[in-house]
Formats: C-alpha cells, structure tokens, sequence
C-alpha cells in the first residue's frame, strides 16, 4: 500500500494523483505504517490530495513521531514552535526536537541549537548550543556553520576565536547559506 501510494504521489508507473496517493498512504497510515503517516501528514500540511488541516498533519506526524519516525519528530517540533494546530510550546518544540537530534537529524540538532541559544523552551546555554550546533555542522548543513561561528566570534559557550569563526562563516557561505555570506561581507568590508 506505502509503495502503491508512492507510484502515485511520484508519478511512476501511473499517472501523478495526489488524491489516490492520499488514499493509499491513508490505508497503509492506519495499518501503523510510520512513514505512510509521516507522508499522509505532509499530505495534510501542505494539502496536496487532501484538504489542508494542521489538525490532521499533527495527527498523522504524533502518530509517526511516536513511533521514531525522525522527520515526524522534526515536523511535530516544528508545529509546536510555530503554534501550528496548537497554542506555541517551545518547551513541547524542543522534546521532540531533542527526539530528533538524538537520532542523528542535522536539522533538528540546528534548531536545538538554536533553542538553547535563545533559551526557547530550554535554559538558554550557549554551551549547548554549541554542542548542538557542532554536530550539525559536522553533517554538512551549512546554516549551523554560521550558527557555531557566530558563537566563536562572540565567545559565547566557547572560546572566543575569531579565525575559527571566518573559517566556519566562510564553509557555510561556500555552501550556499546566505546569512554566512553577508556576515562575510560584512567582515570584509570592515
């Protein structure tokens, strides 16, 4: 059924429905398949195949996310950091972005890197931060490049190190994140 409704969303095989791909990720969903609820959520987020809900995708992305689905997880943090389909909840944002990181979810580790860096949901600690932030930028996502760097130019949970911080700022511009290539501008210009 995940497979049939795959060949639909996709396109391969048949023709492109959403609608029908609904359809089938929906029986696979209910049968407890954690990656047909993960795609049947996004169905809804986005509403593609289906009316568009924030109640639904909640639904289908807890159901996922409880079952270690780790963008499940990621997109249930991110529904309760916007307040989507609920009132906002950083502290509830950051346990299940915890859940999410701990599996190995760069984008998860970023944002919780983020969180303790703000202190959204969490104690703010920039120590953290960096912590989190480092294991982001050691698989490749260039924005946490930028978030680590502007942590070693400000001395802020770790040792205040300028060159360490060009030379994330300038990995993370090389790889196409634009706050790091403004900030590098900026460090230029200076």
């Amino acid at each position: 059924q995940f497979n049939l409704a795959l060949s639909y969303e996709n396109g391969e095989g048949v023709a492109q429905d959403y609608v029908e791909a609904s359809r089938w990720f929906e029986k696979a969903a209910e049968q407890g398949d954690p990656s047909a609820q993960f795609n049947l959520g996004i169905m809804y987020d986005i509403g593609q195949g289906v009316a568009q809900s924030d109640k639904e995708a909640m639904e289908w992305y807890r159901k996922a996310a409880e079952k270690d689905h780790v963008n499940a997880q990621l997109n249930l943090g991110n529904m309760y950091s916007n307040g989507q389909a609920v009132a906002q909840d950083y502290e509830e944002a950051a346990r299940w972005y915890l859940k999410a990181a701990e599996q190995g979810s760069p984008s998860a580790q970023n944002v919780l890197g983020w969180i303790h860096n703000r202190g959204w949901g969490v104690v703010q600690d920039y120590a953290r931060a960096a912590k989190w932030y480092r294991k982001a930028s050691e698989a490749g996502l260039a924005n946490a490049n930028f978030n680590l760097g502007v942590l070693f130019e400000e001395g802020l949970g770790v040792t205040k190190d300028q060159s360490k911080a060009l030379k994330l700022f300038a990995e993370a511009g090389e790889n196409g994140d634009e706050s790091a290539q403004y900030h590098l501008g900026n460090w230029h210009y200076l």
